[in-house]
Parts: C-alpha cells; structure tokens; sequence
C-alpha cells in the first residue's frame, strides 16, 4: 500500500524560493487577467509559458489563481465552522478524501487565492486507498461530530472503480463509531451537488461559483487536525 504524497518532481518544482517567486507572480498575473474576462485556459497557458512554468506547475497556477468577483462570491457563500450545529453537509467525496490523504502523506497543498487549500492529487478511472486513508476518514469523522453537524451526505464518483467498495467501508466505520453518514454514488457528483444546492464541502470551483452556501470543510481539517502538512503559502512570501 502507497502514500498520496509527493510527485518525484515536486521538491524541484515547489521546493526552491526561486521556483516560488516565479509561481507568485504568474499567479498574480493570471488572477489579472481573469479579472478582465480572459479565457481561463488559454491565459493560464499564457502565462505559464512567460515565465517557464512546467507541467505541475501550471496545474499550481491553475488552482491557486481566481479573479477578485470570483473570491468575493465563494467568500460571501461561504458558512463558518461555528454555523454548521445542526446542519446536513453534502460532501464533495473524493475531492476532500483525496485531499486529506495528501495532507497526511506530506504532498504538497496550495493555499489559493479564494482561500481554499487544493492538492495537486488526482484519480484517474481507479481510486486505490493508501496508507493514510484510514486515519484520513476518522479525522474527517471526527471534525463532524465537533462541529455537530446532523447528517453528511458523502457523493462518490460512481464511474471510478473501486467506489463501491470505498462506500462499503465508510459506511461500515460510520455504523461502528455512530457517524450520521450517508454515502452514494453519483456518475457525475459535481453536476449533483450543483443541482442539489445545498450546504456543500468541497474545494472545487465549478462547483463553489454555483452553490449557493459552501463550508471550506478542507481548510479547516488541515489548520486544525494536520498542523504539520506542508503547504505552499505564496501570501506568507509577500
């Protein structure tokens, strides 16, 4: 069993102050341009090739980058810890999982510009558990039960496989620790979560630009239950 940590690269990409410098400004330049109504993609690319980005660094730029309408409207929607007593949470599944189980592996988490944390992370047709799944699922567990929240509805990527087995054993740990947890699975959960629009967790802009009140459900796991994870603060750099 493997951890979600690091890319092989990534302590030459994100690693260096030089290579940080760099990454700050392309984010300021693109979070500019996106102010003024250009094409996400193709400023992203842009900008990236002015200042010699590779690959995982675009990926960076991309997350980390947002126009200043697009941070005031997740912001403006976006519900404090101390306001989810008694509340049903729809939870983004793979999306804070996966998440959580970089934070835990020590990848590498960016802190963006609507104040979101994202991993560079991702699953391709097939999730596999790591060695921090389990620990990643009881914290998350835990920090509901804190946070008193009434029900959370997990949304799981149906056309993944191994979703159901994942699903299979959250709901097992949910019975044994007297979680109030539902776990579905959905072939398309943003579009889902979207057309629910209810209070969502996730960190996923699409879906935070189109729900109507979201928790920043990953900020707060990792400022309060991973104090050690390694995170890449370009404002801390100003």
């Amino acid at each position: 069993m493997k951890h979600r940590g690091k890319h092989p690269q990534d302590k030459q990409l994100f690693g260096q102050q030089t290579q940080l410098w760099s990454l700050q400004e392309a984010v300021r330049d693109l979070s500019f341009l996106l102010d003024r109504g250009y094409a996400e993609k193709s400023a992203s690319e842009l900008v990236g090739n002015r200042y010699r980005l590779r690959k995982r660094q675009k990926k960076a730029l991309l997350l980390m980058s947002s126009g200043q309408e697009a941070q005031a409207n997740r912001l403006n929607k976006q519900i404090p810890a101390e306001m989810l007593a008694g509340e049903t949470l729809y939870i983004d599944g793979y999306n804070l999982l996966i998440g959580m189980e970089a934070a835990l592996s020590k990848g590498y988490l960016l802190e963006c510009e609507d104040g979101q944390i994202r991993d560079l992370a991702s699953v391709h047709g097939s999730y596999k558990k790591v060695m921090e799944t389990q620990k990643a699922i009881e914290i998350m567990g835990q920090a509901l039960l804190e946070l008193e929240v009434e029900k959370a509805h997990w949304i799981f990527d149906r056309p993944i496989s191994n979703s159901g087995k994942l699903k299979q054993e959250m709901l097992q740990m949910a019975q044994e620790n007297n979680w109030p947890w539902e776990v579905t699975l959905a072939f398309n959960p943003d579009k889902e979560l979207v057309e629910l629009n209810q209070l969502t967790a996730s960190s996923d802009a699409w879906i935070l630009d189109r729900v109507d009140r979201s928790f920043n459900f990953m900020s707060y796991l990792v400022r309060n239950y991973v104090p050690d994870a390694e995170l890449i603060s370009l404002y801390e750099m100003a």
